[in-house]
C-alpha cells in the first residue's frame, strides 16, 4: 500500500510532464508550420489591410464611394493605418502583428490563471499549466497565432478586462472591453452584459473608451471618419444582406446559431454535386431564406430571454470576491452568446470563447470532487467539438468516404460541430451554475 500511495504523485507529475511536453510539440509544430517564417502572408490579414485603404478613400467627398464591404470598425482601419505609415509599409506590419503575439498571448494566459483562481494569494505553477494547455491545444487559438488576426488581440483585452474586473478596477475594465469592440464588433455583447448587471463604474470607463476612440479617429482622418459608419455600420453588419456573413447561403465557416441554421435548410442545385459547396468559401443555396432565417430569429430571441434571466441579479462590489465563481460563469455565458447572437463568425473566431472554456475548466480542476462526472464530460466534449482535438489535417488523411473522400475536415465543419460545443459548453456553464447555488442555499442548514 505505501509504494501504491506513493506512486500516485509520481504519476500525476508524469502525466502532466507528458501534457506539456505534447503541448509544446503542438505549438512549435504549428509555429514552423503554419507562419510568416514559410514565406507567406495571412490572406486575412492582406484584406483586412486593403479594406483599410479602401475605407479611408470613403473619407474623400469626391470619390463619392460607400463605405460597403468593410465589416471592420473604423478604429481598427485608422490603427492599422498609422501603423502602416510609421513601419513603413504591409512586410513590416505584418510582422509587427505576427511577433506581438508572442508578448499578448502569455500575459492572456496569466490573466486568465488569475482571474480564475480562487485560494489566497497567486495561483500555483498547475493553474498556468491548465491555462496553457487549454489555450495551445485550442485549434481556433492556433489558426489566430499563425494568421497573426486581430481577434487574438481581442482575445488578450478581454482577459485583461475580465482580471481588471475582479480587482475591482470597473472602469479599466469598461474600458478595455470598449476597445476590443472597436477593434471588431463581437466583445460588445460583454458591455450588455454589465448593462444588465448594473455595474454602472463599468459603463462609464466604456464612454471613456468611446470618447477616446472618437478623438483618435477624429485627429487622424477628420470629422468624416466618425460619419462613415461608426454605428450604421455596425447595425448594418448585423442585418444588411449585402455583406458576406448575412447571405441566404450556407458555408462552412459561419459556426454561429445562424450559420448552423442556414446550414439546416441549405440544399445543392442540381447538376451541381454536394461535395462542390463544402469546400471553404462556398456557398450552398438556401431554397427558403426566409424559413431559416425566422428559425434562427426565433431560436435567438428564447436563447436571448433565457440569457437574460440567467443574468438578471445585481452584483455587489462587496461581495465579489465571495461570489466570483458565480460571477465569472456568468461571463463565460455572455461569451457563449455571442456566438448565438451573432450572425456572421468564422472558425477562428471561437478564440473569443476561450476564456470561458478556461474558466470552466479550472473550476473544475479546482473543485472536481464537488462536481460529477456529468459536467466534466460534457466539458470535455465542448472543448474537443470547439477546439478541434483532432487535427483537420490528420482527419484528412482517414480512409476515403464514398461521398466526401478525403475532406473530413470539412464535414465537421458542415456538420456545425465547433458551434455544437460552444452550445455544450454553455449547458454545462448552467449546469454548473445551478449546482453552486444549490450548495450556497444549503450551506447554512449544513452548519446548524
Amino acid at each position: 500500500m505505501p509504494r501504491a500511495d506513493g506512486g500516485k504523485p509520481l504519476m500525476k507529475k508524469l502525466f502532466w510532464v507528458l501534457l506539456l511536453s505534447y503541448t509544446a510539440f503542438h505549438l512549435g509544430y504549428s509555429v514552423m508550420r503554419y507562419s510568416v517564417f514559410q514565406g507567406t502572408s495571412s490572406g486575412d490579414f492582406n484584406r483586412v489591410y486593403q479594406e483599410a485603404k479602401e475605407w479611408r478613400l470613403t473619407l474623400i467627398p469626391d470619390l463619392k464611394k460607400e463605405s460597403l464591404g468593410h465589416p471592420h470598425p473604423p478604429f481598427y482601419y485608422t490603427i492599422l493605418l498609422i501603423l502602416d505609415t510609421i513601419l513603413g509599409g504591409r512586410q513590416n506590419l505584418t510582422y509587427f502583428f505576427y511577433f506581438l503575439q508572442f508578448l499578448l498571448f502569455p500575459l492572456a494566459v496569466v490573466c486568465l490563471a488569475q482571474a480564475a483562481w480562487l485560494g489566497q494569494g497567486s495561483p500555483p505553477l498547475m493553474a498556468y499549466g491548465v491555462a496553457t494547455v487549454l489555450v495551445v491545444n485550442f485549434q481556433p487559438f492556433l489558426e489566430t497565432l499563425a494568421q497573426h488576426k486581430v481577434e487574438g488581440v481581442e482575445f488578450f483585452l478581454i482577459c485583461l478586462g475580465i482580471l481588471a474586473f475582479r480587482r475591482k478596477r470597473d472602469m479599466l475594465c469598461g474600458g478595455l472591453v470598449m476597445l476590443a469592440a472597436n477593434l471588431k464588433y463581437m466583445p460588445a455583447l460583454l458591455l450588455a452584459h454589465f448593462c444588465v448587471k448594473r455595474q454602472w463604474k463599468v459603463l462609464l470607463g466604456s464612454l471613456i473608451g468611446v470618447a477616446l476612440v472618437c478623438a483618435t479617429l477624429y485627429a487622424s482622418f477628420g470629422p468624416q471618419s466618425l460619419s462613415s459608419g461608426f454605428f450604421r455600420q455596425a447595425v448594418g453588419l448585423f442585418i444588411d444582406h449585402k455583406h458576406e456573413g448575412n447571405a441566404p447561403g450556407a458555408s462552412v465557416e459561419m459556426q454561429t446559431l445562424s450559420g448552423t441554421v442556414n446550414r439546416w435548410f441549405a440544399r445543392p442545385v442540381p447538376p451541381t454535386p454536394f461535395m462542390h459547396y463544402i469546400r471553404v468559401g462556398s456557398y450552398m443555396p438556401v431554397p427558403n431564406p426566409a424559413l431559416a432565417f425566422g428559425t434562427a430569429g426565433v431560436l435567438k430571441i428564447l436563447a436571448g430571454l433565457g440569457w437574460l434571466f440567467f443574468i438578471r441579479r445585481k452584483w455587489g462590489v462587496q461581495t465579489r470576491e465571495g461570489k466570483w465563481q458565480s460571477h465569472l460563469l456568468e461571463i463565460s455565458l455572455t461569451l457563449v452568446m455571442i456566438f448565438v447572437i451573432s450572425q456572421a463568425s468564422r472558425v477562428h473566431y471561437a478564440i473569443l470563447v476561450l476564456p470561458a472554456f478556461v474558466f470552466v475548466g479550472l473550476l473544475l480542476v479546482q473543485q472536481g470532487r464537488t462536481f460529477p462526472l456529468r459536467e466534466k464530460c460534457l466539458f470535455g466534449l465542448a472543448y474537443t467539438f470547439t477546439g478541434m482535438l483532432i487535427p483537420g489535417g490528420l482527419l484528412n488523411r482517414l480512409p476515403p468516404h464514398p461521398v466526401w473522400e478525403h475532406m473530413y475536415s470539412w464535414m465537421y465543419l458542415w456538420w456545425s460541430l465547433p458551434f455544437y460545443g460552444i452550445l455544450l459548453l454553455g449547458v454545462c456553464i448552467l449546469l454548473l451554475h445551478h449546482r453552486m447555488q444549490g450548495r450556497a442555499a444549503t450551506a447554512p442548514s449544513n452548519q446548524h
